[in-house]
């Protein structure tokens, strides 16, 4: 009777085992998951704000071109019109309207941060206060007022070239 009920204690323990160990390699498994989707949004991100950013340093480059050409539109003198050639009035046009050009900012990552809970990720709260800075606020900002920049240039600028040199 002793070995019978050692043996199932020890068998009742060897089980135990076996379910805690198993529960526990459920759980690393589980948290190395996380950590590796972690990992993955806030790459994701970074990769995302990296490209938002070459494009807005391409759209303000064009913008300052377009503000020199603007310039340079406003000052000049209609009797200076003749000395210019077709190819350069072409240019001065051309760099004129690249300050219509748009910002379409990457919205997918960080929609799905917010939208799945997973801002929870993101440990610095400075950093957090930015994203929702940028993306729920300045970028929605920019995104009324480009049809506005856009509706300047399409015609606002026709009547300025007619008023003044036509």
């Amino acid at each position: 009777m002793k070995n019978l009920l050692a043996r199932g204690g020890i068998e009742f323990l060897a089980v135990l085992l076996g379910i805690t160990i198993s529960l526990y390699i459920d759980q690393k498994l589980d948290e190395s998951a996380i950590a590796k989707n972690e990992s993955s949004l806030l790459s994701d991100l970074q990769v995302s704000l990296n490209q938002d950013i070459d494009y807005a340093e391409i759209i303000l480059d064009k913008i300052k071109v377009s503000l020199n050409a603007q310039e340079k539109l406003i000052t000049f003198s209609c009797n200076e019109v003749d000395d210019l050639n077709s190819k350069d009035l072409a240019t001065l046009f051309k760099n004129v309207m690249e300050g219509s050009s748009s910002l379409f900012p990457r919205y997918g990552v960080y929609r799905s941060l917010v939208s799945n809970s997973e801002m929870k990720y993101i440990e610095n709260q400075e950093l957090k206060e930015k994203l929702i800075s940028l993306y729920d606020f300045q970028f929605k900002r920019y995104e009324n007022i480009d049809p506005i920049i856009t509706n300047r240039y399409q015609y606002s600028l026709g009547d300025f070239l007619v008023n003044h040199f036509g």
